[in-house]
C-alpha cells in the first residue's frame, strides 16, 4: 500500500518511506510525477483510493483507471462549503463531480454528503468515520460526570475557527446558564480561535484554553468533564460533517450537546439542539441522572476497525470489481 500525504511545498513535509510494514508513505509532489509508472504494475486487484479531489488527482485517477485501476472516491468533507469558507482554495466543483461519475465506487461519511451527489450517482454507500481505542490509550469511561451542583464543566476539542465552530452560541450558553443559576465552566482544546478578549467579552474567565494537546493525553482533561459539546454553526458545512471527536467523546463516555450537525442525534447519549436555552435546558436533565443510571455505550461499531471492514467488503465485492 502506498499512502500519498498531501504537501504544500516539499517532501520535508512528509517524508518518504516505509512507515510500517508493507505501507510506504509518498508526498503527494512525487506521486504526481511519477504516478504514470504505477500502470506497470501487474498485481491484482489495483486500487487507487482518493479522498482529495484535488484537480492533479483526478487527472491521476483518469490515468490510471485506463491501466486498469479501479477508482475509489472517499467523500470525507463538504469540500464546496469548506472552498466557500475560504479553506481548500484548490477546489472546482466540476473537478468532484467529475470524481463522482468516474469512480467505480463511492462512500461518504455522512448522509448529506450522500444526498448532495444522488443526482449524480444512487449507489453511494455510508462509512461514517470512527476511532481508534490505541490512539486515545487505555482510558474508556474516564470521565467522572460528578455534577457538582456548584458547577457544570463543559468541554470541546478540536478546531476553533469561526468559520463553523459558534462563539456567539458559547456567549448565549454561558448567559442563558446564568439566567437559571447555572455555573458553567468551559475547557476548549485546539487552535484558531479568534481574538478571544474581545470575541467573549464579560465571559472570557468562564472559558480555559489548553492549546493543542496529543491524543494520548486528552483524557487527562475529559476525565474532569461532566459533558462534552460541538458547538457549530447552522450551514451546509457543519451539517455535512461527521466529527471523529464524536466517537472519541463516547469513548471517555462523556454525554456529547451538538449544534449544526442534526444527523449525530441517532446516536446514543448525543442530543441535539438548536438554541442555547435547549443546550442548558439538556445540561440541567443530565445533572439529574444518576451514575449508577448512566448509559453504557457500546462502541465496537465506531472503531476504525469496524470501518475498514466495511470498506473491505466493498472493495472485495465483485459486482463492481468488473465496472
Amino acid at each position: 500500500m502506498i499512502y500519498v500525504a498531501w504537501v504544500w511545498h516539499d517532501e520535508r513535509e512528509a517524508p518518504p518511506g516505509e512507515i510500517l510494514e508493507n505501507l510506504f508513505q509518498i508526498p503527494s509532489n512525487y506521486f504526481l510525477e511519477g504516478y504514470k509508472a504505477l500502470g506497470e504494475l501487474r498485481a491484482e486487484p489495483r486500487l487507487f483510493v482518493a479522498e482529495f479531489p484535488h484537480p492533479d488527482f483526478l487527472k491521476a485517477a483518469i490515468r490510471l483507471r485506463r491501466e486498469g485501476f479501479r477508482i475509489l472516491y472517499d467523500i470525507i468533507d463538504e469540500w464546496e462549503a469548506f472552498h466557500c469558507a475560504g479553506q481548500a482554495i484548490w477546489y472546482e466543483k466540476q473537478i468532484e463531480e467529475s470524481f463522482v461519475v468516474n469512480a467505480n465506487f463511492i462512500t461518504a461519511v455522512s448522509q448529506p454528503l450522500i444526498e448532495k451527489f444522488n443526482g449524480l450517482r444512487k449507489d453511494i454507500s455510508l462509512i461514517p468515520n470512527g476511532f481508534d481505542p490505541a490512539v486515545l490509550g487505555e482510558h474508556q469511561n474516564v470521565a467522572q460526570r460528578n455534577f457538582s451542583q456548584q458547577e457544570i464543566k463543559l468541554g470541546y476539542f478540536g478546531h476553533l475557527t469561526p468559520s463553523w465552530f459558534d462563539w456567539n452560541f458559547l456567549k448565549e450558553i454561558l448567559k442563558v446558564s446564568d439566567e437559571k443559576n447555572i455555573d458553567v465552566h468551559i475547557s476548549l482544546i485546539g487552535y484558531g480561535e479568534p481574538d478571544v478578549d474581545k470575541t467573549l467579552g464579560q465571559y472570557r474567565d468562564r472559558i480555559a484554553f489548553h492549546g493543542k494537546v496529543p491524543p494520548g493525553e486528552l483524557f487527562k482533561y475529559a476525565e474532569d468533564w461532566d459533558v462534552a459539546m460541538i458547538p457549530f454553526i447552522n450551514n451546509e458545512l457543519s451539517e455535512a460533517v461527521d466529527p471523529i471527536k464524536i466517537y472519541e467523546y463516547l469513548y471517555f463516555g462523556l454525554p456529547v450537546i451538538v449544534k449544526g450537525i442534526p444527523h449525530l442525534g441517532s446516536l446514543p447519549s448525543v442530543s441535539v439542539v438548536s438554541d442555547a436555552e435547549e443546550f442548558v435546558d439538556d445540561l440541567i436533565s443530565l445533572r439529574e441522572i444518576k451514575q449508577k443510571d448512566q448509559k453504557i455505550v457500546d462502541l465496537s461499531e465506531f472503531t476504525w476497525d469496524k470501518r475498514f471492514s466495511m470498506l473491505m467488503e466493498i472493495l472485495e465485492d465483485e459486482s463492481w470489481m468488473s465496472l
